[in-house]
């Protein structure tokens, strides 16, 4: 079980960045990391992290849905 399905959303904000870090074109942490900033109240960087995986698949539904609803 990773800090994020544990919902240890500090550490996972931590992890998420390193995992951005070492492969910006991972996106599952994209998405995990956007919905990580959102639990600990960070819309700003929420936002621009959901922008950076529709980047990366423009196509995904999901981050879509997720955009609508920070905005």
């Amino acid at each position: 079980m990773s800090v994020y399905d544990e919902e240890n959303y500090p550490d996972a904000e931590k992890h998420l960045c390193k995992a951005l870090e070492l492969d910006e074109s991972n996106l599952e942490a994209a998405k995990q990391l956007g919905h990580t900033y959102v639990m600990l109240g960070k819309t700003v960087e929420a936002l621009k992290t959901y922008e950076k995986a529709l980047d990366l698949a423009p196509l995904q539904t999901d981050v879509h849905h997720n955009l609508a609803i920070l905005h």
